[in-house]
C-alpha cells in the first residue's frame, strides 16, 4: 500500500502540463464574456464626446477642415477604427459612439429633405395605417443602410434610454484625435480601461486621413487584449507541490501545498498532510470563468450583500447573469428594443412611453 502512495506522489517536473489552458473545441469563443469597447471620434461636435467626455473643443482634429467637414473626417476615422478592431482585437464588443448618434442625425436630414418625414406625418394624420407602414418600412431601410437598425426610432423615450445604456457599457474606450499639417495626417488613439488600469496612447501618420488606421488598430488591440484577459479570464491553474515531512519508515508523512491561480493571480491556497513520501509538483488547467469580474457577476463571491452594488452596476451593462449587452435589449427578453412591443422591464415604463 505504501508503494502505491509513493508512485502517486512522485511526479517528475518534466511531466507537468504545458503552461496554458488546452484548446477546447467544445468551448464557445470568448466563453467568459467580451470586453465592451466604445470607439469615440473625439471631435467636439460629436454627441458622446461633447456631452460625456468633456473634450476641449480646441484639442482635436486640428487642420482637418472646418465644421461639418472636420466632423466627417472624425466620424470616418471612428468607423474605420471600429471595423479594424472587430477584425484585430480578440473577444471585444465594438461600439462606435459618435458615428452612432451622427447616423441618426443624418437619417433625420435625409428623411426631411426627401419628403419622407412629411409623408409619414400626413399618413398618420389621415389614419392611413397601410400607407404609414409602407413609409415606416422605407425609413427602416435607411437605418439599416447606415448600420443603426437596432435604434427603436418609433419610441423617442426608448431611443434616449438605449443611447444612455450604450454609454454605460464603456468599460473600455478608444478616443481618437487628429491633426493635419504639411500634407501629413496624424491620428492618435488613447485606449483606456480604468478597472483594468490600462491607459495607453498610440498614433499613426500617413498621406491620407484614413491611412494607417489598420496598423494603429493592431497597436490598440494589444492593451485591449490584456484588459480582456484580466477581466474575463477563462483559465484556472492548480499547482500541487509535494514535500516529504517525515522519512521515518514507520511513519512516513508528506505535505501538499496547493495554489489555485486565475491567469497568474492567486485565488486560493491550502496545505494538507497525508501518509507516504511526496515530492515534485503537478499542474492542472481548467477552462473556467475565474476572474473577479466573472465571479461576482455569477453571484458566487462572499455573502449575498458582498459585491451587490458592483453586480447592480454590471447589470446596467449586461443582462443579469449573462454577458449579453443590455442596451439593445433593455428588458433582456431576447427581443431587440427596435422589434419589441413591450421593451421596458416591469415597473420601469416611463410616463407616455406606450
Amino acid at each position: 500500500m505504501r508503494a502505491s502512495w509513493i508512485a502517486l506522489l512522485i511526479t517528475a517536473p518534466g511531466l507537468a502540463f504545458a503552461n496554458s489552458c488546452p484548446a477546447d473545441p467544445a468551448q464557445p469563443a470568448c466563453p467568459c464574456g467580451k470586453l465592451p469597447v466604445c470607439v469615440i471620434s473625439g471631435h467636439p461636435s460629436g454627441f458622446y464626446s461633447s456631452v460625456y467626455f468633456d473634450k476641449d473643443s480646441g484639442a482635436s482634429w486640428e487642420g482637418f477642415g472646418q465644421g461639418e467637414s472636420d466632423f466627417g473626417e472624425a466620424i470616418t476615422a471612428e468607423l474605420s477604427m471600429a471595423a479594424e478592431l472587430e477584425k484585430t482585437a480578440p473577444c471585444v464588443e465594438i461600439l462606435p459612439m459618435d458615428a452612432y448618434s451622427a447616423g441618426m442625425t443624418l437619417i433625420e436630414v435625409l428623411a426631411e429633405e426627401s419628403g419622407l418625414t412629411e409623408k409619414i406625418r400626413q399618413a398618420r394624420e389621415a389614419g392611413d395605417t397601410k400607407r404609414l407602414e409602407e413609409l415606416q418600412s422605407e425609413l427602416d431601410k435607411l437605418f439599416e443602410k447606415y448600420g443603426i437598425e437596432d435604434i427603436p426610432w418609433r419610441n423617442p423615450a426608448l431611443v434616449l434610454e438605449q443611447m444612455m445604456r450604450r454609454r454605460f457599457s464603456c468599460i473600455a474606450s478608444v478616443m481618437l484625435d487628429g491633426t493635419m499639417a504639411d500634407g501629413k495626417y496624424t491620428v492618435t488613439a488613447n485606449t483606456s480601461v480604468q478597472i483594468a488600469d490600462v491607459d495607453e496612447t498610440a498614433s499613426t501618420t500617413s498621406g491620407t486621413p484614413g491611412g494607417g488606421i489598420g496598423d494603429l488598430a493592431k497597436r490598440v488591440a494589444s492593451p485591449l487584449a490584456r484588459a480582456q484577459e484580466e477581466l474575463f479570464c477563462s483559465c484556472q491553474e492548480t499547482l500541487k507541490r509535494y514535500l516529504t515531512t517525515n522519512f521515518d519508515l514507520s511513519n512516513q508523512q508528506h505535505r501538499c501545498d496547493t495554489t489555485v491561480t486565475c491567469c497568474g493571480k492567486i485565488v486560493k491556497t491550502e496545505s494538507t498532510e497525508g501518509p507516504g513520501i511526496g515530492m515534485g509538483e503537478v499542474r492542472t488547467y481548467e477552462t473556467k470563468c475565474c476572474s473577479k469580474l466573472a465571479v461576482f457577476r455569477a453571484g458566487e463571491q462572499g455573502t449575498e450583500d458582498e459585491g451587490k452594488e458592483d453586480r447592480e452596476a454590471a447589470n446596467e451593462i449586461w443582462c443579469p447573469g449573462t454577458w449579453n449587452l443590455r442596451g439593445p435589449d433593455i428588458d433582456c427578453d431576447g427581443i431587440p428594443n427596435a422589434k419589441d412591443s413591450t421593451p421596458w422591464p416591469p415597473g420601469e415604463e416611463p410616463p407616455g412611453s406606450r
